[in-house]
This record gives C-alpha cells, structure tokens and sequence, in this order.
C-alpha cells in the first residue's frame, strides 16, 4: 500500500470511526509485522432493537449443501463457500421473501482457524461463527442481531449456550456490528512475524471464557 493510499484509509477510518480507530490505523501501519484479532463472545443475546422489529418476519434456514452448489454455480457464492459447505460447515441464511438479507456460517469443529498458523480449541458448549454477510440494502437495522439471536436460539438446542468469533483489530465496521449484536470483547490474540520467527500471545479478559486455549 503506498504512503497515500495509508494516509487516506486513515483519513476516512477517522471521519467514520473516530481518532481512537486512525490511531489503530497508525499502530498497525507503523508494526507492519504484526497482526491483532479481538476475541468476542456472547452468552445472553440481547433483546432486538425496535429498528429490527421487521426481522421477526424474516425466514431463517440452514442452507444446505446442493443449494450452496446452485449459488456458487450462479455466482452468488465462492468456492471457498462450497468447500466449508463440503467440510460439514452451516450456513444460517436470512431471507426477507424472495431477497437476501444476510447468513452468517458457523463452524462443525471445535478446532477453529483464525490466522495462518494460529487455531483455537473451544469449550465444548461453544460454537465458532464467521463469514457473517448482511446484504447492504438491510444494514443499518439491527437485522444482523436478529441472525446472531436465530443462531443462538438454534444451536443453544444443541448444547451450545455461547457463541464465539474474532474481528481483525482494523476492522471497524465489523466491530462496530458484533458489538451492536450483544458480542461482549473477552480476550485479544496477537501475531508476530519478525526473522523468521512467530510469536503469538492470547489474552483472555472475562474470567468465563478462560477455558479458550490455543493448542
């Protein structure tokens, strides 16, 4: 990234976000070696806002693995979306009749990925959430909130009572959207790659979710 493009992210991460987000900014510009992922959970989902009150009449589905196929034929989805589908991965899609509002994917495994090298071994009523999608048309409404409560609920019927996820540190929208969907912060995970050498740290904040351990 040039030094002009690096001001401009910068610039707008301020105008958006705030000066605490363009001092992020700087940090990691100024550590290009470095990477930090906050670690968010959520035990008690939060009652919806009123601005998503149109969500309960939303559809909610696990899609399965011939409709992701048909998508990704279709160009809806990636590739890298019918390979997790092939791995056994879930897809919690959300339709408003006919259009899409968002999904969100949530992983089979325990054993999560979350950067090249790095995974986490999960507690065993904890379930790993990403790829969270909401279609720019419905953002705004709280409508993502509404997917994290539709998963919570139907997983919770499982035994999986918390839900777990990690946000890249520079990603301020999708940090400002966890946040707004009840995810409370409980730990951050730093990377650094320096010489040839790695070294990761894994901070734990909430005292419940110290069970979180990198193998």
């Amino acid at each position: 990234m040039s030094l002009r493009a690096a001001f401009a992210n910068i610039g707008a991460a301020r105008r958006q976000h705030g000066w605490r987000a363009a001092a992020i900014l700087i940090r990691s510009a100024l550590r290009r070696h470095s990477w930090r992922h906050d670690l968010f959970g959520l035990t008690t989902p939060r009652p919806l806002p009123p601005s998503a009150a149109e969500a309960r009449r939303h559809h909610f589905r696990f899609a399965t693995p011939d409709e992701i196929a048909d998508g990704c034929r279709a160009g809806v989805w990636t590739p890298r979306h019918m390979e997790a589908a092939r791995q056994g991965e879930r897809c919690l899609v959300q339709s408003d009749g006919d259009a899409l509002v968002g999904y969100t994917w949530v992983a089979r495994s325990p054993l999560v990925f979350v950067m090249d090298g790095v995974y986490l071994s999960l507690p065993d009523d904890t379930a790993y959430q990403y790829w969270s999608y909401t279609n720019p048309e419905y953002r705004g409404l709280g409508y993502q909130a509404a997917r994290a409560l539709e998963l919570h609920r139907r997983l919770a019927a499982e035994g999986k009572r918390r839900l777990f996820l990690t946000v890249e540190c520079t990603n301020f929208a999708s940090l400002k959207g966890v946040r707004k969907s009840g995810f409370e912060k409980v730990g951050d995970l730093h990377m650094t790659r320096r010489g040839g050498k790695v070294r990761v740290s894994l901070k734990i904040t909430e005292e419940l979710w110290c069970e979180l351990r990198r193998p």
